[in-house]
């Protein structure tokens, strides 16, 4: 009896060690299903029908549009990827699309979309009537739903905890590639770079485009050093109007006629949250490499600025 169910077994075990190799396989071959990513469209963009510039488009991509990605690696700067909710596949060129871990969002009562601009929540505003522009609020006066979205991002009061705070070489801030991704907005961080600028921030929408600039943001350049100032090698780190209010109420001044008199051509160390800043990623050299209107390196920033103070060289 034993001798005749061993050979019914042995098939038996052989199936089934053959069904769960089959399904390892499968999972390995098709990653990208595994794993969801998806894309959207930041600007006018086409679908091509091959990962090259002069290959046909294949549909036409407006600002707002969802992709699901097909493939985790870029081909020669080009997602393949599939058009939400049913349309066509094709390849877009990296720098007009966003990537996003997980997957698309559902749709909105209305009928649109709640594709987001940053991943995470910001903290709440802590004291904000305080020290918060008068008449402005965290998202300020912005129109486009992606900056209304990423405003309160730039004007957090809650200084980051210990455990959030990690150190970010100027180095790993200037790596070639598209960083779009590199860090977290939910992520703070310490950096030491040599002060090569401090001026007034422009008329912006996260300050509700005010004309006193004691309510718009101190823009501070950041370069490894003072023989390396390309436009190439540029860091931006911003203090908030938010933030400076809150510093005069302990005594300490950063406006930034005192910031430019007590930190220009110096090296500073600065802490506070990293910010995509997602307006000017087509003016950086790591998102826009061959763009002509580029004066920066990233478009990943400091903003708010939450510590700051005169530092050795590094």
């Amino acid at each position: 009896m034993i001798a005749s169910r061993v050979p019914l077994a042995v098939p038996k075990l052989a199936r089934c060690v053959w069904r769960d190799l089959i399904r390892l396989l499968a999972c390995i071959a098709f990653v990208t299903v595994c794993r969801a990513d998806y894309l959207v469209v930041s600007r006018s963009a086409n679908l091509k029908e091959d990962p090259e510039g002069s290959s046909a488009p294949r549909e036409k991509l407006k600002e707002g549009d969802q992709l699901r990605l097909l493939e985790l690696e870029q081909t020669d700067g080009y997602y393949r990827a599939e058009l939400a909710p049913d349309g066509p596949s094709g390849w877009v060129y990296r720098t007009f699309v966003r990537r996003y871990a997980g997957d698309i969002p559902q749709a909105t009562s209305g009928g649109g979309s709640t594709a987001p601009v940053i991943i995470g929540t910001p903290g709440p505003l802590s004291d904000a009537s305080a020290y918060a522009i008068p008449g402005c609020p965290p998202e300020g006066d912005a129109v486009k739903a992606s900056v209304k979205a990423s405003n309160p991002f730039k004007n957090r009061l809650v200084a980051p905890a210990p455990a959030q705070v990690h150190a970010v070489s100027m180095q790993a801030l200037l790596a070639d590639g598209d960083d779009t991704n590199r860090w977290d907005p939910n992520q703070a961080a310490e950096i030491v770079g040599y002060v090569y600028d401090v001026k007034p921030g422009g008329k912006e929408t996260c300050n509700c485009h005010a004309e006193d600039p004691s309510n718009r943001d101190t823009h501070i350049e950041l370069t490894p050093g003072p023989n390396q100032t390309a436009e190439s090698d540029r860091v931006i780190v911003e203090v908030t109007p938010q933030w400076r209010r809150l510093m005069a109420a302990a005594g300490k001044d950063w406006t930034t006629s005192g910031l430019k008199a007590s930190i220009l051509n110096k090296y500073i160390r600065v802490k506070g949250w990293m910010f995509f800043d997602a307006e000017h990623e087509h003016q950086s050299f790591n998102t826009e490499p061959d763009g002509d209107n580029n004066w920066r390196a990233t478009a990943w920033e400091v903003h708010p600025i939450t510590s700051m103070e005169v530092a050795a060289h590094p």
